[in-house]
């Protein structure tokens, strides 16, 4: 029973991170403006001009800027949060500075 739950684990591990490689490493089929990493950095570039966003308005103003949908928003928020980039707290999305734990 323990050798099934973590051979399930296991393949649980190697889904994701074959998604992850697939939603990082740009292909020659997409475009390179939707990539990720690029909507990543448009938005440090925003954080960077103005310290606290409100979640909401980052993505409205980046979707008249970039025409982005609401998923890649999300997953480069979340690409950023998990690189320890920026902070999320409650509704406001901040650059994290050099003295933030």
């Amino acid at each position: 029973m323990i050798l099934e739950k973590v051979k399930k684990l296991e393949q649980l591990k190697k889904l994701f991170f074959d998604y992850s490689k697939f939603m990082l490493i740009p292909s020659k089929h997409e475009r390179l403006e939707k990539n990720l990493l690029v909507i990543g950095g448009d938005i440090l570039s925003i954080l960077k001009k103005r310290r606290i966003w409100n979640i909401e308005e980052l993505f409205q103003n980046l979707k008249e800027i970039k025409s982005i949908n609401l998923n890649q928003y999300y997953n480069s928020i979340t690409f950023l949060w998990l690189s320890d980039i920026i902070r999320v707290d409650k509704h406001n999305i901040s650059l994290k500075q050099k003295n933030d734990t």
